[in-house]
């Protein structure tokens, strides 16, 4: 199982790349708080 998730993530890791290597922006949104979970979001433009 880790290694499908490692997989999965260095497919992802690839993905934005690529995107970059196109000339998208990559904006990148963190919001969290002392008593909610982190999370984070990415967009290209």
């Amino acid at each position: 199982m880790e290694r499908d998730i490692y997989a999965l993530m260095e497919r992802a890791i690839s993905s934005m790349q690529s995107y970059i290597e196109r000339g998208y922006i990559l904006a990148t949104g963190l919001s969290g708080g002392k008593d909610v979970r982190p999370s984070c979001a990415q967009a290209f433009r």
